[in-house]
């Protein structure tokens, strides 16, 4: 196969790859801010570079084309930020999903680098998979480093954060042109109503974990909880590494699963 990424293939070329049954990966993410040093595009930044890296590495995969726009409405009132709507993004995913398997692919892994897209992948990824019989995963590479990599702190919890580490780490060792550190700044969310905030949509009331509705900018002027100016782009590259090593070995063992109706 002449490139892994299909939307540089020839249709003749798609046609060969996919006859292949290879494991298709769609790398998503968001649009949305990581703090006044990250860009805005660091979720599908990352999703997009550990796909194409994992693809290239297993050697039987297919990138499509990156869906950068996520749903992020917790931030929608920051500048810059654009946030779909579940239901247009199951659609977009549906779309997408439906017209690979109708060329042939069988087993799709969605790198999605945003967590609220869940929220619309949960409820597609089950339906396609009942009416057509193909088999989804997600990966979920920020999940994977927040898995492994608080033994690389000395103090993880201090640090850790939405805008604050391991985003920044990881964005410069991958794309340093575009990371501000002269405006990184440590911070911490406010409390709302008087109890610790852990995100927009998290309270921690004396140990118990409160769902609530926020807007970010009703507990952070920055958008960022944690401390960027821990920052380091040699653990940024391990972490990296580690997530793509992991995610070819998942492409592997993805690649042997028995469909649904197997």
């Amino acid at each position: 196969m002449r490139t892994f990424e299909l939307a540089k293939l020839s249709w003749k070329e798609a046609e060969e790859a996919l006859a292949q049954k290879p494991v298709v990966l769609i790398p998503m993410g968001a649009v949305e801010p990581h703090g006044p040093q990250l860009p805005l595009g660091t979720d599908y930044m990352v999703a997009e570079y550990v796909a194409l890296e994992a693809a290239k590495r297993s050697g039987n995969a297919l990138v499509t084309p990156t869906i950068p726009f996520g749903y992020c409405d917790a931030v929608e009132d920051i500048p810059g930020a654009i946030s779909l709507d579940p239901d247009t993004l199951s659609m977009v995913v549906a779309d997408v999903v439906s017209n690979l398997a109708l060329h042939g692919a069988q087993r799709i892994i969605f790198v999605n680098n945003h967590r609220s897209n869940s929220v619309a992948l949960g409820y597609i990824a089950r339906k396609l998979r009942r009416e057509m019989g193909i088999e989804m995963a997600t990966y979920f590479p920020w999940g994977v480093i927040q898995a492994f990599c608080p033994p690389m702190y000395e103090n993880f919890a201090a640090v850790f954060g939405h805008g604050g580490e391991p985003e920044t780490s990881v964005m410069q060792s991958l794309f340093p042109e575009h990371v501000r550190m002269d405006l990184a700044k440590a911070d911490q969310y406010r409390d709302k109503w008087g109890i610790p905030a852990k995100s927009t949509s998290q309270l921690d009331f004396h140990g118990t974990p409160i769902e609530v509705y926020l807007q970010s900018q009703e507990i952070s002027d920055t958008g960022t909880r944690g401390n960027p100016l821990a920052a380091s782009s040699d653990r940024g590259r391990k972490m990296v590494d580690q997530v793509i090593e992991r995610l070819v070995e998942f492409i592997e063992a993805f690649r042997d699963a028995p469909l649904p109706n197997e």
